[in-house]
């Protein structure tokens, strides 16, 4: 996978994620959204797309907000993180070591991304 990660890839590992956290196993929950096991592992592995009466199951089914299923929580991280990075960064007084850190962390997230 590519390193901008795919909508069907986010809403697969999201499905599985609160499939998981409500304790269902892909054939429980494959009969609960009246799917086949076949068919939900290929939505959960980013391999197809629910159709619209589905995901409205999956969701009822969850108990989630429809926004969740989309949020790609690498990226979410990765903000929080930068966030966090800039916020200490303001704590120090002189430019030349904030530039000096940023220029370090620019070349690590190259080198890991």
């Amino acid at each position: 996978m590519n390193k901008n990660r795919d909508l069907k890839s986010i809403l697969g590992n999201n499905i599985a994620k609160y499939r998981k956290r409500r304790k269902f196993t892909q054939e429980v929950f494959a009969e609960k959204i009246f799917l086949s096991v076949s068919a939900l592992s290929d939505i959960e592995t980013g391999n197809s797309y629910p159709k619209y009466d589905t995901i409205t199951k999956i969701i009822e089914t969850l108990g989630v907000e429809p926004h969740e299923l989309f949020i790609d929580e690498q990226l979410d991280f990765k903000a929080k993180n930068y966030e966090n990075i800039i916020e200490l960064l303001n704590n120090f007084k002189d430019n030349e070591v904030k530039i000096a850190i940023m220029r370090k962390i620019a070349e690590l997230v190259d080198i890991l991304d």
